[in-house]
């Protein structure tokens, strides 16, 4: 299951969560136990390493132009 991140309208309370994709429904704050609290979007961690793989995607444009010189 995936870990959500919200945020408590009320309070400002940061908390995580572990979620089914399929629950659509908002959680209790964990602190002030209101209902007023919305998912937040968190930057996406996934970070690809190795050869082959360019800034830009999955390019392996610089490769091809360094062998061809």
């Amino acid at each position: 299951m995936p870990i959500y991140t919200f945020k408590c309208l009320r309070c400002g309370h940061i908390f995580d969560q572990r979620k089914s994709m399929l629950d659509n429904s908002l959680p209790l704050c964990e602190k002030c136990f209101s209902l007023t609290t919305e998912k937040i979007i968190n930057p996406c961690t996934f970070i690809l390493v190795g050869g082959g793989w360019s800034n830009d995607g999955y390019s392996n444009r610089i490769n091809k132009e360094e062998k061809n010189r």
